[in-house]
Formats: structure tokens, sequence, C-alpha cells
């Protein structure tokens, strides 16, 4: 099956999302072919773009300024070391972005790809797999040789949604303001490199009914970064670790991953695969245990209104408060005057226990989802005591009584 997973992978398709994009036909600043930007040329394209093949070419050494929506049947953007920057939205058929070699990109609008194809021919494919080829959509792919000279920059504020893989990266640094969905087949992102590699999303992901949202080869200069969830559909996973160098050696090549929460519905949190001996493909529980052993879950602490909460036991990654699965965090509650602590919520995964001290334990459990914040309430008015009595007042009503006393007295007399 992880062959299957790195053929659909590995192909080069991919493309871009707009809800309006089909306004584009009818745009009277609109280019009906191909856009070539030539080798180290600098263009600015202000129009709108809609093509039969690809969107628009940016050769080595070329820059392309986009201020327009892009629609093509193919492939919406392809560059190739150079230089982008896109105003607008980008809709391809097989590919929306397909970035090789040291591209610097930024795109400044939504991504999706849209195309499904069944290949009929494939016999040797369907009598391996038991079903005909399909071909999907892939909305944005970086990716190089490997060389130092080349990798990527790539910047994305928009959401990216695709049929097939929403994202696959193996060069490079990329960040991902927005959310990545795959809707029908492969993985929502997929990030196979053995190079320093960087994937920052402040968003959600969310993978489909048939493969797991996210797939990484088990490789330590992986890096992950999800500020949102992951949120794998049916029997699926969130994530799915592949080991290279087999179990053995793969266990000591964890990639980096942090997340705020993983989501499952049927499936498993993690999952793992590697090869044996003979090269064959075999499901490895114990690499799933130590990717989820070395996952990072992001930690938020939400200040309340009338006091503050000190957490002590978290660790600082990448200016993120984070935490592994297991680590027992202490909260501390300080109320302001006149009110006092009522609860600890940390939640929906964590475990929360009260301790005899009056503080907090809040563990980090599988999926993460930790969020600490407490509950303050005004303290109920009591009588004052006599030890309360503040001693003017005493006293006051001292002398009072004495004089109400002595009167008394006076008239009983008389």
């Amino acid at each position: 099956m992880i062959q299957k997973k790195i053929v659909l992978a590995g192909m080069l398709i991919m493309f871009g999302f707009c809800g309006s994009m089909d306004s584009v036909a009818s745009a009277s600043n609109l280019s009906k072919a191909e856009v070539v930007v030539e080798k180290n040329e600098v263009r600015n394209i202000g129009k709108n773009i809609q093509a039969d093949g690809n969107g628009v070419l940016v050769k080595s050494g070329g820059k392309a300024v986009i201020s327009g929506n892009i629609k093509a049947k193919d492939c919406g953007i392809r560059a190739e070391s150079s230089a982008i920057t896109v105003y607008g939205n980008i809709k391809g058929g097989s590919s929306g972005v397909h970035l090789y070699q040291g591209v610097e990109a930024d795109i400044y609008g939504n991504i999706e790809a849209d195309e499904i194809s069944i290949d009929y021919t494939d016999l040797d494919y369907y009598r391996e797999y038991g079903e005909w080829r399909t071909y999907y959509g892939e909305g944005l792919a970086v990716v190089s040789d490997g060389s130092s000279s080349s990798k990527n920059e790539v910047n994305v504020k928009g959401n990216i949604r695709a049929t097939g893989t929403g994202v696959r990266v193996n060069s490079g640094n990329v960040f991902i303001k927005g959310n990545i969905e795959s809707l029908i087949g492969n993985n929502a992102l997929t990030l196979l490199t053995e190079e320093l590699t960087s994937v920052k999303v402040e968003g959600d992901i969310f993978g489909n009914e048939k493969d797991s949202a996210v797939f990484m080869w088990s490789e330590p200069n992986a890096k992950l970064i999800v500020e949102g969830n992951i949120t794998a559909r049916d029997c699926q996973s969130a994530i799915e670790i592949y080991g290279l160098s087999g179990e053995m050696d793969s266990l000591r090549e964890m990639p980096a991953i942090t997340v705020k929460t993983l989501n499952v519905e049927s499936g498993d949190y993690f999952k793992a695969l590697t090869h044996d001996e003979n090269g064959e493909e075999i499901e490895s529980k114990a690499l799933a245990e130590a990717a989820a052993k070395a996952t990072w879950y992001i930690v938020d602490i939400s200040q309340p209104t009338n006091g503050e909460i000190e957490v002590d036991g978290i660790s600082t990654k990448e200016g993120l408060l984070v935490a592994h699965e297991g680590d027992k965090l202490t909260v501390t509650g300080a109320p302001k005057k006149g009110y006092r602590l009522t609860g600890i919520d940390a939640g929906s995964k964590a475990l929360v226990t009260e301790n005899e001290d009056g503080t907090y334990t809040v563990t980090v459990e599988r999926g993460g989802d930790v969020t600490i914040s407490a509950s303050f309430e005004a303290m109920p008015e009591m009588p004052l005591t006599g030890d309360q009595i503040p001693i003017k007042t005493a006293i006051f009503l001292a002398v009072v009584s004495i004089t109400l006393l002595g009167m008394l007295w006076k008239t009983k007399r008389a």
C-alpha cells in the first residue's frame, strides 16, 4: 500500500482554489492563453488568466508579479528557479502551483485542485491494487533535486483544497496561513524529504476517508508545525510515518512534529510502516509509538479576569509553549482579592487532578488539545466577628455601649 501512496504522492499534479473563479471568463482584462515569463525576464501581469493548458510559466531567473485570478485546465502556475508574487486566487486541473528548484513565492489567495481522471488501461496497477489508477488534483507542490542552492522559500496566505494531495513538500521552507484539505484521495499533507525542510501551518489540516491526513518519512531533518488541528476521517490515522531505513534505524530518526490537536474518528492517532530485511513492507507499532512520544503538543493558557494562573512543567519550542504526551503540568491559581479558585479546565483530552495543597495537575494525553483556563468566583460576604472589626470601630462601639449603660443606670436610680 505504501508503494501506491508514494506513486500517487510523486505525481506532479496540482490546482488552486477560488470560490469566484468562474467569473474570470467574463472579465474584460482576460488572457486566454498561457502566459510565459522568459528566462531572466521581469514582468508584471495585471490581468485575470484563463487557459486551456497551463496558466503561467515562469522560467529560470524570471520574476513575475501577478495581480489577478488564474484558472487553467492543467497547471495554474509552474515556476522553476525564479520568483513569483500572486495577488489573487489560483485554480487548475491537474496542478495548482508547482514550484521547482529554488523558487521564492508569495501567494495571497486560495489554491484548489479539482482533477479526477481514471486510467482504465493500466492493467498492472489494477492487478496489484484491485482498482483502476485514479489521478487527482494536487494543490501545492514544492520540490527540488536536493542541492543546497535549490531550496524553496514559499509563503501562502490562503486556503489550499484539492481532490488529491493538498500540499507536497520535499525541499525548503514553507509557511501556510490557512487550512489544507484533501477531498477524495491521497494525503492532505505529504512531507517526503531527506534534507532540512520546514513546513509551518497556521490553520487546520483535513484528511479524507481513503488516506491518512499527514504522511511523512521518518527523517530527523523534517520539521512540521501545525498550530491548528490535524483531522483524519473514517478509519484513517492523523499522522502516518514511513521508516525508510528499516524499523531499528528509523526509531533513531524521528521527524520533529509540533501540533495543537490530533482528531480521529475510528483510526489511530499515529500509524507507521517500514520494511524488513527482505524489503517487504510491514507495519511497525514500535515506530508509531516512538513518533507519538516524540510529538510536541502546543499548550495554550487562557488567563481569567478575576485572577491569574501559573503553569509549571511546560517547555518552549519555536516560540510556542509545548509538552509531550504524559507530561504533568502543575497549575497554581492566584485569585484577586474577594475571589477564590473554583476549578481548572484543560481541554477535551487532558486529565485534570486536584491536589491537597490547592494546586492542580494537568496530564497531557495523546492527541493534545491542551488549553488551560481557570474559574474564579466571588467569595460570599460573611458577618464580621470580634477579631475582624477594625480597632477604631471597636473603640467607638465600646464608648457608645458604656454611655448607654451609664444612662440606663441613672434612669433606674431616679
